[in-house]
């Protein structure tokens, strides 16, 4: 019987859902800079069937999330799907959403789904040394950024 390893509990983690690996490798910096755990899930788990539905199956435990980060330019079809999976899985976890600024609907679209900042890839690059903020639901400087 094939049985999911967790990852240990530690630090607060941060987990971002992306396909772009040369952004992820940024933000990994720059979360580890401010003491939250990198965790990626990349582009060839992402394509597996029904893969937002069994995040719960490798990643730590719940209390350790505290921000999931979602780019909606690799992962649009996640956006009306990973708010309801997501919340329970991580109950403390603020939710995220990022793309580019022409994919307006698509961000609109995460900021009715229920996603706790959405921000456009422009102003999340500005602010990636700022997510402590997003963890306490501050509001980030660039204009046009939503918070709850």
């Amino acid at each position: 019987m094939n049985v999911p390893t967790a990852v240990p509990l530690g630090p607060p983690a941060l987990l971002m859902l992306t396909g772009d690996l040369l952004f992820a490798s940024r933000a990994s910096h720059q979360s580890q800079a401010c003491g939250l755990r990198f965790i990626l899930q990349s582009a060839a788990a992402a394509k597996e069937p029904f893969a937002a539905e069994r995040l719960g199956d490798w990643l730590p435990c719940p209390e350790s999330v505290v921000l999931v980060v979602l780019d909606v330019q690799s992962r649009s079809e996640w956006v009306d799907k990973l708010v309801p999976i997501v919340r329970p899985l991580f109950p403390a976890a603020r939710l995220l959403a990022f793309g580019p600024h022409v994919q307006r609907g698509t961000l609109e679209r995460a900021r009715q789904e229920g996603f706790d900042l959405v921000l456009t890839r422009g102003q999340f690059d500005r602010e990636l040394e700022n997510f402590p903020r997003f963890l306490e639901g501050l509001e980030v400087s660039s204009k046009g950024s939503t918070s709850s």
